[in-house]
């Protein structure tokens, strides 16, 4: 028999008789017959299979199937084969793939710390990118504000694009705080009090100083913090009229001392005042008195007192007959009762004249 014959799409079912040995006496005819062959067709979607295979007769008309729906912020590539075709005779693979959007949108947002505490946006604005890309945020730079990656609700620096638009980045900034100290005569006064940034500062009361007068202090009002530490400087100036006393006491005829003359005097605070002694009469100033004050610091309280002590001058009488001491001499203290006239002497022979003095 002869071999078997071909036909593009068909398969040959082989020769339906079979040839003697020799030829005899009569025509021999040997028939054969083709059946058509079917192919599949299979789609494949991203290296994946599509859905079921289709089977077709050769040379059967094909229909492309539509595009498969797409997820948000994706389209469809097309698929393989553009258009309907002829079956032809072998197994067709008809491929698509998934194709990110590049247009798809996102926002970006910056939000600035309240004073309160609670955040207000600072800005903000869309965006458009590649679904599925990872995309990022810089941080700003905001005059007294940090980044803070932890602050805020839903704080995000860097996310994927979502195909549905959803994604947003939301990048927080807290309020510095900063320091307001002060200080008086280049000396810290209390302690430093910290502020937030744009935060309403109250300035401390003045202090106050015995015997000085305050400068006020360098800012006098309440004002706004701003991005820096603030120092407030204040000084003192000692009053000129600060007052101090000056006792002067007197020695009494019972030997103890009572003041006889105050002296209300005023000077500059914290300078040495020096007490200047008085002339009293009867009276002497006793340098040597362990007692004395003669110089001190002015307190600003206006509480130093001076002190200088006078003892109580001593006198004497004393009595001459003919130029000759009678008796014994009599001394006494300034101010003191003295005795009445001795006794007037006598002397045999003699007639005395009587004292001169009374």
């Amino acid at each position: 028999l002869r071999d078997r014959p071909e036909k593009e799409g068909y398969t040959f079912n082989g020769w339906n008789g079979t040839l003697p040995d020799k030829m005899g006496t009569e025509d021999i005819t040997i028939t054969g017959t083709f059946t058509i062959n079917s192919y599949n067709v299979t789609y494949m979607l991203d290296g994946v299979q599509y859905g079921v295979p289709e089977t077709y007769e050769y040379n059967s008309d094909v229909a492309v199937r539509p595009a498969p729906e797409m997820p948000e912020g994706y389209h469809f590539s097309g698929w393989s084969e553009k258009e309907d075709f002829k079956m032809p005779a072998v197994n067709v693979t008809i491929e698509g793939s998934t194709v990110a959007n590049d247009d798809t949108k996102y926002r970006v947002e910056h939000y600035k710390e309240n004073v309160d505490g609670t955040f207000a946006l600072e800005e903000g604005r869309d965006e458009t990118g590649t679904t599925g890309e990872t995309v990022t945020e810089e941080a700003k730079e905001y005059e007294g504000f940090s980044y803070d990656p932890e602050a805020g609700e839903s704080p995000l620096k860097s996310g994927t694009i979502a195909g549905d638009g959803s994604l947003t980045l939301r990048l927080y900034y807290t309020r510095n705080s900063y320091d307001v100290t002060y200080k008086v005569d280049g000396a810290a006064y209390e302690g430093a009090e910290s502020y937030r940034y744009g935060e309403q500062v109250s300035i401390k009361a003045e202090p106050v100083k015995e015997g000085y007068t305050f400068s006020g202090w360098s800012i006098s009002k309440a004002f706004e913090m701003p991005a820096r530490d603030v120092e407030i400087t204040g000084t003192f100036t000692a009053d000129g009229d600060t007052k101090f006393t000056v006792e002067h006491y007197l020695e009494g005829l019972d030997g103890k001392y009572t003041v006889g003359l105050t002296e209300n005097l005023t000077g500059e605070t914290d300078t040495l005042a020096t007490a200047n002694q008085r002339t009293f009469t009867g009276f002497t100033y006793d340098k040597e008195s362990e007692k004395n004050v003669t110089e001190g610091t002015i307190t600003g309280d206006g509480k130093l007192v001076l002190k200088l002590y006078y003892t109580r001058d001593e006198h004497t009488v004393t009595y001459l007959v003919d130029g000759e001491q009678h008796g014994e001499i009599e001394t006494y203290k300034y101010g003191q009762d003295i005795d009445p006239l001795r006794d007037r002497p006598e002397k045999e022979g003699y007639t005395f004249n009587g004292w001169n003095g009374t």
